[in-house]
């Protein structure tokens, strides 16, 4: 493994976390049905036919194979691998090790394993995109187990690090995606420092960060070929920071994150900024005749602050920033087992497109879904950060003695959480406990029904003690609707706009439109909501308006196929 200078301060498990229960338990189970119905004849096809194998089918059609070559197949090992680090499945193992095993048959002698000719590497996206998708899933089935995977990476880098390629690579379609196809080698169990050497001669942009430090806004959306994945070379850059100790790359990350999160950002976490479409800071698009939203910019964002939070882990806001993507982009945009939608529209309808199972955005989204449990603890020299709470089991080691976490939890849309401790015999360790921003008040924290300690909204509570076989924690998070005006450029003529909030899901008004065929306008009180909002007995984050019996208001991410809004025209 590459050499760092900066340390984190939390570790990101690899295993040893189980869903137990509730929507993450769900969105991970829908995630396996959605790999298993891929093709993997179509997934191996060009590697195949590079390796002079039997080729029978089709590969899958369009952009994503047909002009980039290889990436579904990174796709699957990013979700297979990563959900094989939690949950055994014979199909799934069997799977990836075919995929890895067929690379690795179509590799040349040199280490150049991608289904194309050498010739055309320098060409499209192949030295950026398929490079990053195929070390994401290799180093997904290295976690899973797979014994080859890390060794085809390697040799891939290494090749990569001696052709002509990599002093055009910068300059190709979206190249600064490139960089964290590097520092991912660099930071695995075989990175070199030449991975690092290579990184910074080859793609470090200095006049780009510069722009950023500057706060120029002109960095996100006037370089060449602006999109919002520019996060994934932002989050790279904080990898080199990490790396190096230069202060230029954290300046740099820091100013971008500020940015993003000024003009960029919609309330639920989606990023506004994207390629092909007209944006500008603060426009935040909300008809889907403007493009917006890309799962795969939020999943970066959400990289992105899971870095963040392990330099700084008691900055409760980095995790917040991961819970509503997780809750409002990445489980919001998954359609059962399938299909990923590739935009997390606002208004009108949700992304429709299923023109292709396997685009970029499926790719991210099956990646994070795959990975789902490893948000929910953070592991720390003097015990557990508790970041999210989703009804699971965690198993680790404080101070060397096994301990298990059991946590129950009707979360995200009820606030009453349980944590049971299991140890062998009394053990010392420290339990931080996040309390979020969107908490309406101070937290009660009790232990054996004993109340220990106060939680302030937006920080991390910490209990020490001797923690004894079946001490339990709990504790009720409150939970209240959040309303925040819009202040982009879909406005409503003579109306304002405004965003609602649960916790922190996303809601969203289904129901008839009912102002000039297009919006939803309610004559209510946007500053006080609790007079107009009636809770659905029995159905925690659910509400009908009192004088609208058409209106329902839901939760984001179960909205389907229904005509909504999440941000209707409130005032008289």
């Amino acid at each position: 493994m590459g050499r760092t200078v900066i340390p984190e301060l939390v570790r990101t498990p690899v295993t040893g976390v189980r869903l137990t229960d509730g929507l993450f338990r769900t969105a991970f189970e829908n995630n396996i049905g959605f790999l298993k119905s891929l093709s993997q004849d179509a997934i191996l096809y060009w590697f195949r036919v590079k390796a002079g194998l039997p080729a029978p089918g089709q590969p899958y059609r369009g952009h994503f194979e047909d002009n980039i070559k290889g990436q579904t197949a990174g796709l699957f090992l990013m979700g297979a691998g990563n959900s094989l680090r939690w949950q055994e499945d014979a199909e799934l193992r069997a799977r990836v090790n075919e995929i890895v095993d067929t690379i690795d048959t179509a590799r040349e002698p040199d280490g150049f394993f991608e289904p194309i000719p050498k010739a055309e590497f320098g060409t499209k996206e192949y030295p950026n995109y398929v490079r990053v998708w195929l070390n994401y899933g290799l180093t997904a089935a290295h976690l899973s187990g797979n014994p080859k995977a890390l060794g085809l990476m390697r040799d891939m880098q290494s090749w990569f690090n001696r052709c002509d390629e990599r002093f055009l690579a910068k300059e190709l379609l979206l190249g600064f995606q490139g960089v964290i196809a590097n520092t991912t080698v660099y930071f695995s169990e075989v990175g070199l420092p030449e991975d690092l050497d290579v990184t910074v001669e080859c793609y470090q942009e200095n006049w780009w960060l510069a722009q950023l430090i500057r706060n120029d806004h002109g960095a996100i959306y006037r370089r060449p070929t602006p999109h919002g994945t520019e996060l994934e070379a932002i989050t790279a850059y904080l990898d080199l920071y990490i790396a190096t100790g230069k202060p230029l790359y954290l300046n740099a990350v820091n100013s971008a994150y500020r940015m993003f999160q000024e003009k960029w950002q919609h309330v639920g976490g989606g990023i506004v900024a994207i390629e092909y479409t007209e944006i500008t800071p603060g426009c935040l698009w909300l008809d889907p005749i403007h493009k917006y939203n890309e799962l795969c910019c939020s999943a970066h964002w959400l990289y992105l602050n899971q870095r963040y939070h392990r330099l700084y882990p008691d900055v409760e806001s980095y995790v917040g920033e991961i819970e509503k993507t997780l809750y409002n982009i990445i489980i919001a945009n998954q359609a059962g087992t399938e299909h990923i939608r590739y935009h997390a529209y606002l208004d009108i309808q949700k992304d429709d497109d299923r023109s292709t199972p396997v685009s970029c955005c499926a790719g991210l989204g099956t990646r994070i879904l795959g990975s789902l449990p490893e948000f929910l603890y953070s592991l720390a020299p003097d015990g557990v950060y508790v970041d999210l709470y989703a009804s699971s089991e965690l198993r680790c080691t404080c101070g060397g003695a096994p301990v298990t976490l059991a946590t129950e939890t009707d979360q995200p849309l009820g606030g009453a959480v349980a944590i049971r401790v299991g140890v062998a015999s009394p053990t010392t360790f420290t339990l931080h406990l996040r309390i979020p921003g969107w908490a309406t008040s101070e937290v009660r924290i009790a232990i054996n029904a004993q109340q220990v300690a106060v939680g302030q909204p937006g920080t991390y509570c910490t209990l020490t003690r001797e923690w004894r076989d079946g001490d339990t924690v709990s504790f009720t998070l409150p939970l209240g609707i959040r309303v925040t005006r819009y202040t982009g450029l879909d406005q409503v003529p003579g109306r304002n706009r405004y965003a609602l909030e649960y916790g922190p899901v996303l809601l969203g008004i289904v129901g008839p439109f009912n102002w000039r065929g297009r919006f939803t306008s309610l004559k209510v009180d946007p500053e006080k909501p609790e007079e107009w909002l009636e809770p659905v007995p029995g159905q925690p984050g659910h509400f009908t308006v009192k004088g609208y019996p058409r209106q329902r208001v839901v939760p984001y991410y179960e909205i389907a196929e229904e005509r909504f809004t999440c941000f209707p025209a409130l005032g008289a």
